[in-house]
């Protein structure tokens, strides 16, 4: 009878063990990775949330709520060391297990529970090794792309801001190939070593480079310039995205004006909003650069497959660069009309049951977030669903934000579906009995979506909801 008991004790910790292994290596994945993206989520409102998953319970293996990491090298790398660390933990405390017989039972007991929650140690640990192994690489692999653009001649733009870097490198992309090849590259692909993959692969004979250059901390974006420094650059605006981790808003301008002083003396900055302004400031000898404020310039007007009029300010900064390249009024308009939007520009679609659905999703910022709103506000339709997960990683300014956001959100929105828990509490006061947060409540609301509602989707929606929507 003891046997029969110990053996479903063994089964139901092997299904949480194995659970709890993807759980932590999905949220490993999420944060890239890196430990103070971890530490900084670990500290906010909703990261507390985590450590409720270090307690054994169905909601764990439920599959609306288990988070699956991508399948990557890097993720499979992680679990497959992760498990033969544990098989041989347990291959060593044989002895131990087996020293006392009349404790035989117990430790048996014991030993599952201390594998549970021993394992996000262990992935913590073998994260970190595996990000000296990725450092090493980064380093060969920019060593060899240097060695490459030495040997060609390639004007390269670089992008950087708190927001809007990839749907700026993708539009102008597309309109640079108008006078020839132009390498970018895909998604939001702006790491040292992801970056440096690509063009070796990719490079091939292209003359124009359009690159995104990313910083969760002072002194990336100088790595990356040191191999690949701009020679024009654009700056998108400068937000309170990862303000949890650098701090304050000067910080972030600095780290992200390390762009700026890799350019060469003269130099061409193209400025997509006044926020920009603050970057060009956070440069010593700024005084030195040719600064351009598109969202001031005037030009005709254009008829585009993009949504949302806040990317007006995104076409005249493309239209203000390609104009510096040569490109002729008709080339650009053509090319601008051309263009396709991928999944990181807003996009509509409509459900079985005859539901708009706005989808911003991906990551969310303040200032898409506002304007997203507008957008359902211009809208029309008796219902409007705001359906979201908040904004992670704003520091102090997290309630200030969410607070405004919510209270922007009343003039546009009949109702909220709340999937995360940074701002809920924000979103909570401005809609008291209008606001859904659990699954089971939202679940229960998809079921009245009709022709005549229309749902805005800001942030990224979790697996089971994207299968049911």
């Amino acid at each position: 009878m003891l046997s029969v008991i110990f053996l479903f004790y063994l089964f139901g910790w092997s299904i949480h063990f194995f659970a709890g292994l993807l759980w932590w290596s999905g949220l490993l994945q999420q944060k890239e990775y890196r430990l103070d993206r971890l530490h900084a989520h670990l500290n906010s409102l909703s990261g507390r949330q985590v450590i409720l998953h270090l307690l054994p319970s169905l909601a764990l293996v439920r599959p609306m709520t288990f988070k699956r990491p991508v399948k990557t090298l890097r993720v499979k790398l992680l679990l497959v060391s992760c498990l033969l660390f544990v098989t041989l933990s347990i291959y060593l405390l044989i002895p131990w297990l087996t020293a006392v017989p009349a404790l035989v039972v117990g430790r048996l007991f014991v030993l599952p529970v201390l594998l549970y929650f021993f394992t996000p140690v262990v992935l913590l640990f073998l994260a970190i090794a595996m990000n000296g192994v990725v450092w090493l690489l980064t380093t060969y692999y920019l060593h060899r792309v240097r060695d490459l653009l030495r040997a060609k001649k390639v004007f390269i733009i670089g992008i950087t801001g708190s927001f809007g870097k990839t749907t700026t490198k993708q539009l102008l992309a597309h309109v640079l190939a108008e006078r020839g090849s132009v390498c970018t590259t895909p998604g939001s692909v702006n790491t040292a070593l992801g970056i440096a993959r690509y063009l070796l692969k990719n490079l091939g004979t292209a003359k124009t480079l359009v690159l995104e250059y990313a910083a969760y901390c002072p002194g990336e974006i100088a790595r990356l310039t040191a191999v690949l420094p701009p020679d024009l650059a654009i700056l998108t605006g400068l937000g309170k995205q990862h303000l949890e981790l650098f701090g304050s808003q000067e910080r972030i301008a600095q780290a992200k004006a390390e762009l700026l002083e890799a350019l060469p003396e003269k130099a061409k900055v193209y400025c997509v909003n006044e926020s920009a302004l603050k970057i060009v400031a956070a440069v010593k000898n700024h005084a030195s650069l040719q600064v351009e404020k598109t969202w001031l310039a005037k030009g005709p007007k254009v008829t585009t497959a993009i949504i949302g009029d806040h990317y007006g300010n995104t076409i005249r900064a493309v239209r203000a660069v390609a104009q510096n390249f040569g490109l002729s009024e008709k080339q650009i308009t053509t090319r601008l009309e051309s263009f396709v939007p991928t999944e990181k520009w807003i996009r509509t679609r409509t459900t079985k049951s005859g539901t708009r659905i706005i989808d911003d999703g991906g990551t969310s910022n303040p200032d898409g977030f506002s304007a997203a709103l507008q957008l359902l506000g211009q809208q029309v339709a008796p219902r409007k669903i705001l359906l979201t997960s908040g904004i992670i990683d704003l520091g102090t300014e997290s309630g200030k934000v969410h607070t405004k956001l919510a209270h922007e959100a009343t003039a546009y929105v009949s109702e909220v579906w709340y999937l995360g828990e940074a701002g809920k509490q924000a979103f909570a006061k401005q809609f008291a009995t209008t606001l859904f947060a659990s699954r089971a409540e939202i679940l229960q609301r998809i079921q009245t979506l009709s022709a005549d509602t229309v749902v805005l989707v800001e942030g990224r929606m979790p697996q089971w909801l994207v299968k049911i929507l």
